[in-house]
């Protein structure tokens, strides 16, 4: 078993190596959510990946990579809710004003390195990297349908995976296509 560590996303090859050639879910980068529709529709592969970089060339942390034996296996999107655009734009998912309340919106492992359970560290470092910046609760928005999510990529997460790391549902959308989950942030016993 290798030696697992879960560190904010400092050094961009790292970030780069865990995304691939087609950054992360079909030239996302991870800016899906950090982005409105208007913006995303501008967005090319290349101005994604040039966002994500200069997130995090800036020292923000826009994520946290997960390393086995040192070497970058999985990356994980999580910050203060407000931080992604899309969130209180998205029919389902406004929010009040929660200032405590951080968004876990991708969990991402490297092809190469998928069916060892990562997802599972990737949220658990999430969570914790979230309370020690003195979040209160993780909400994630995995897909309501797995099928249905897979034509549109699966970063997002599913409902049972969430399930298994200690969220529950907090605002049911079956007639849309997420599902709004939470976790404390304190709670580790996942």
């Amino acid at each position: 078993m290798p030696t697992l560590d879960v560190r904010p996303a400092e050094h961009w090859p790292d970030v780069a190596a865990v995304m691939g050639a087609r950054g992360g879910s079909v030239g996302c980068w991870c800016m899906f959510w950090r982005l409105t529709n208007q913006e995303m529709a501008g967005a090319t592969d290349a101005t994604n990946e040039a966002a994500l970089r200069a997130l995090v060339d800036s020292g923000r942390h826009p994520g946290l990579l997960l390393y086995a034996d040192d070497e970058p296996v999985g990356w994980v999107s999580v910050g203060p809710r407000d931080e992604f655009h899309r969130i209180g734009r998205t029919k389902g998912l406004e929010f009040a004003d929660e200032p405590d309340v951080w968004s876990l919106v991708c969990v991402y492992v490297a092809r190469d390195h998928r069916g060892h359970g990562y997802t599972h560290e990737l949220i658990d470092g999430a969570v914790r990297h979230a309370a020690a910046q003195g979040a209160r609760i993780v909400e994630s928005y995995p897909v309501a349908d797995p099928e249905q999510g897979r034509k549109n990529g699966l970063s997002t997460g599913t409902v049972p995976m969430f399930q298994q790391a200690g969220f529950t549902v907090h605002r049911d959308l079956t007639a849309g296509r997420r599902v709004v989950m939470r976790r404390a942030a304190g709670s580790l016993e996942a």
